[in-house]
């Protein structure tokens, strides 16, 4: 499949509230999800459709139902209904130039002075005089998965900020690299005041406001995934003035998009390897700690690790709701056959995920999800086998409603590389 990169400019906030209608303070989503883009786009195209069928929309599917050339040539089918429909991914705060990529579940960082180190930190300990303002942030998947395995006596796995000291908490977001060096990226949050309106009369009500919160203007970059009838939906998105969200009848949500063809690295391979490189020699560390009668040797390269790029909703056997993917649920999903194939270990969150059916005028089922940035180590005897499987999975995505953004994964994300001797 071909990725197309979506930029958004948000010239004016967006209210992305999951509760239609809601309280009095209504949290706005820190990103812009794909069900949102989707909607757009299906109902601006449903109109076309529409025209080119002379039908309403309402019985759009049943026109096309048994005419198998009708909905060859119909873009709206291909695009939403059809066996291949698009993936539209979420639009994550970021910068023109600079995609933005989630943050593990195990990424860590000083609890009193949290954040990417800025240019010149200090890497000794720091004095209480010159302190730098941020500590650094790492990756704890690596040491954890060895320490839990290899379980080296008198040795307990608590690690501390390598500048202060002081107490770790998880540390989760968005980030951009840029010149070798990491920065957290973020839409910022904040209230608007609006007057509530009298239904009766239609006019302003005495001593009633609300408080609605909106993210701040600015970039957001998400993608597309489409093997043939993405340029249909470049051509309507590519230039054009769209409104995302709530609150567009009152001047929110107004958005310029650029479409762009994205290249995509052919580095998968090389993210497996350089991962299984840097376990092995944590392994080798860890394993010269223990005794001689309970050491055990390195399993061979064979691990590899699934990080949520967004939330994901994921059902054992079809119908229950989980935050684990487990080896039966990946091997259906790719329909590999690998009877060595093991889960190692589970890091992930759970949420809930609801959202507003335009089209119906009601409320989506709110889904139980496993959070964006959970992670899931695997190990096999066969690697090779699921390079293939491992590309496709991270086009496609994993679970339910894939379409509209939940499930996508990036495989060994170079996050975990970054272990505590060096917090970027």
């Amino acid at each position: 499949m071909k990725r197309w990169r979506v930029i958004i400019k948000a010239e004016s906030p967006l209210s992305l509230s999951e509760r239609k209608p809601g309280g009095q303070f209504r949290e706005s989503l820190p990103y812009i999800p794909g069900a949102v883009i989707r909607g757009v786009v299906a109902e601006i195209m449903l109109e076309v459709a529409k025209r080119d069928h002379n039908c309403d929309g309402v019985h759009l599917a049943d026109h096309l139902k048994d005419d198998l050339q009708k909905r060859d040539t119909c873009s709206f089918y291909q695009a939403f209904v059809g066996p291949r429909a698009i993936i539209f991914e979420n639009a994550y705060p970021g910068e023109m130039e600079e995609p933005p990529h989630v943050l593990p579940a195990t990424a860590v960082s000083c609890k009193d002075w949290p954040g990417f180190k800025k240019g010149g930190a200090p890497e000794e300990k720091c004095k209480a005089a010159d302190e730098p303002e941020h500590h650094g942030v790492f990756d704890t998947l690596i040491d954890r998965l060895c320490w839990e395995e290899l379980r080296p006596s008198g040795l307990v796995y608590r690690p501390v900020c390598p500048i202060c000291g002081g107490r770790l908490e998880a540390f989760g977001g968005f980030y951009i690299r840029r010149n070798g060096r990491y920065e957290l990226v973020g839409a910022r949050q904040r209230l608007l005041t609006r007057v509530a309106l009298n239904r009766r009369r239609g006019v302003a009500e005495d001593e009633l406001l609300y408080w609605p919160s909106v993210l701040a203007e600015g970039v957001f970059i998400g993608g597309l995934w489409s093997d043939g009838i993405a340029e249909e939906v470049k051509r309507v998105l590519d230039g054009k003035t769209i409104y995302l969200g709530g609150g567009s009848s009152r001047g929110l949500g107004r958005c310029q998009v650029t479409v762009l063809e994205d290249s995509l690295a052919d580095d998968l391979p090389d993210r497996i390897e350089e991962f299984n490189k840097a376990l092995k020699e944590r392994w080798e560390l860890y394993n010269r700690l223990t005794p001689l009668e309970k050491r055990r040797p390195w399993p061979g390269n064979g691990f590899f690790v699934l990080d949520l790029q967004a939330d994901a909703i994921l059902k054992r056997d079809g119908w229950l709701p989980t935050t684990v993917i487990d080896e039966a649920m990946l091997k259906d999903a790719t329909g590999v056959k690998d009877d060595s194939l093991k889960l190692m270990r589970s890091y992930a969150g759970l949420g809930y995920r609801g959202g507003w059916q335009n089209a119906w005028g009601l409320p989506k089922e709110t889904e139980a999800v496993a959070t964006m940035g959970s992670v899931y180590v695997f190990w096999t005897e066969d690697l090779g086998r699921w390079q293939a499987a491992l590309a496709d999975l991270e086009a496609l995505g994993i679970g339910h409603r894939r379409t509209e953004g939940f499930g996508r994964v990036r495989v060994c994300d170079e996050f975990h590389l970054i272990l505590r001797e060096g917090a970027k």
